[in-house]
């Protein structure tokens, strides 16, 4: 999920994601890397939270640490 997304943000889809489907895994790829951004994120239902900026060392083992029961 990114956060910054035309036609509404990342964080209200990814809780309409999670509102609607529980189980699906949301995993946040963004820039924006502040603690609010951080926290916000989670708390509307992310399960990961990722830098873009570590994108290349980092995505992989982000994608199997968000899909692990």
């Amino acid at each position: 999920m990114d956060l910054l997304m035309p036609r509404g943000g990342g964080l209200d889809a990814t809780r309409q994601i999670k509102r609607e489907s529980p189980d699906t895994k949301v995993l946040v790829l963004t820039s924006l890397t502040d603690d609010a951004t951080r926290c916000s994120a989670f708390a509307n239902g992310a399960d990961f939270f990722l830098d873009k900026r570590d994108i290349a060392a980092s995505l992989v083992p982000a994608i199997r640490a968000t899909m692990s029961p």
